[in-house]
């Protein structure tokens, strides 16, 4: 069953699995990720760049500790 609002949210679902992969390069806290491999994904996106970055789970989820 397609709906128009069902396909919207899917649209949606994905964009946001997609827009990460464009993340400013500042330092923090990013998170929270549901998996661990998502986490890394993005600290070795940080590193890529040139950052500091580790991803760890504080309890509620994972997430990228990024330092200069």
């Amino acid at each position: 069953m397609n709906t128009p609002s069902r396909r919207f949210w899917l649209c949606a679902a994905v964009a946001c699995l997609v827009a990460p992969t464009s993340v400013p390069a500042r330092p923090g806290r990013y998170g929270p990720y549901a998996t661990a491999r998502r986490a890394q994904e993005v600290a070795n996106q940080f590193q890529a760049k040139g950052w500091r970055a580790a991803p760890f789970h504080n309890g509620d989820g994972w997430y990228v500790d990024v330092r200069r």
